[in-house]
């Protein structure tokens, strides 16, 4: 999906010169605004584009329109309501809400602030609603207050129960580097980190001699879908060299665990000499596993992560790895929003932001 383009935008357009009449006066509260059709030929563009703005109008609360009736004015400007988009966040990940000093939460942090911001700068009214991943009901408290959204972003793995009363009531959610489960109906987006860039990480990783990887992946994060993309692009990248040397583990870790260093020096007892960090926080996680050890990053063994959190610039020696342009996961996320906002149901709109590899000094030639 394309969703950057000169047309794109033009049902705004319209929107906001029809907002501005209403604002004037020219249709008063109570009063229809013309036909569709009629409106497309004053405004030069196609009924689509129109009947899109208008759309968006009665999202945000100027116009209620009624099938084959046309669209009334609800309210004028300086009464509407002010739009709300919630964020939605897994339970399991909320700590990351208050413990915003510790900078190994750099990258859950940079996309409640860039969502806030964003609203802000939109007057939309923003916060956050904690989710169970595993509840089988939605609870009243989130109905009623969904029920008055103009959509949610959403952080973590939605259950099947909200996917469906969101599809049911036609509330628009943009999920942030999430897949849409199957069988969904309803508004629904996502905005995807590509995992393209894992490839050129291994072509680095071995050009520098490291043949013999691993997948260091820290325990305290679930083995959710962006797990099995990241591994899984990992994998193919590494069969598509076609080379039986280059062998890869899953090294998953508690770091709090005395049996974690033995297994880390057996693997290096049998040369594995680099790890692919899930993340940015496994990354550093295997830091402090290898400074336990004696070993030295990256003469001994080399480490590279995924997000480019603000830890990683700041690590001792500073970690290689691939940069999540967050601010940007969160503005895409948004373009997603208001295209779903003025569309009819069922649609499904989908983004994939590009990943940027950053080389720094965690990365050493094999001898």
């Amino acid at each position: 999906m394309e969703t950057h383009s000169n047309s794109k935008h033009k049902y705004l357009e319209i929107a906001d010169i029809i907002r501005k009449d209403i604002v004037a006066g020219v249709y008063a509260v109570g009063e229809k605004i013309p036909p569709i059709r009629r409106l497309s030929e004053k405004y030069g563009v196609n009924p689509q584009t129109v009947n899109k703005a208008t759309a968006h109008l009665a999202s945000l609360g100027y116009l209620q329109p009624r099938q084959g009736a046309g669209s009334t004015v609800t309210v004028p400007y300086e009464k509407a309501p002010t739009r709300y988009i919630g964020m939605l966040v897994d339970r399991s990940r909320s700590h990351w809400l208050t413990d915003q000093e510790n900078p190994e939460n750099s990258h859950s942090r940079d996309i409640y602030f860039s969502y806030f911001m964003l609203m802000n700068n939109n007057k939309i009214n923003a916060d956050f609603i904690i989710y169970d991943k595993d509840c089988e009901t939605v609870p009243e408290e989130f109905k009623e207050k969904a029920l008055k959204a103009s959509g949610f972003f959403v952080q973590g793995s939605l259950p099947k129960c909200y996917f469906e009363f969101l599809g049911q009531h036609e509330i628009p959610a943009v999920l942030i580097n999430r897949n849409l489960a199957k069988g969904s109906a309803g508004k629904f987006g996502s905005v995807l980190i590509s995992e393209e860039k894992i490839r050129d990480m291994l072509n680095y990783l071995v050009s520098m001699g490291h043949t013999k990887l691993l997948f260091a992946f820290s325990k305290e994060f679930e083995e959710n879908e962006v797990y099995y993309r990241r591994l899984g692009e990992l994998q193919s990248a590494i069969k598509s060299w076609g080379d039986s040397r280059i062998q890869l583990e899953v090294f998953a870790f508690d770091a709090h665990e005395g049996e974690t260093v033995v297994q880390l020096e057996a693997y290096l007892q049998d040369g594995f000499s680099a790890a692919f960090g899930y993340n940015d926080v496994s990354a550093l996680r295997l830091y402090s596993l290898l400074n336990t050890t004696g070993h030295s990053i990256p003469e001994d063994f080399s480490v590279v992560g995924f997000d480019d959190i603000m830890a990683s610039n700041l690590a001792n020696p500073p970690l290689t790895t691939l940069r999540v342009n967050r601010a940007s996961l969160v503005h895409e996320g948004f373009s997603i929003m208001e295209e779903l906002i003025s569309s009819r149901a069922p649609i499904y709109l989908e983004k994939t932001l590009k990943t940027e590899l950053i080389i720094r000094k965690s990365v050493f030639v094999k001898k």
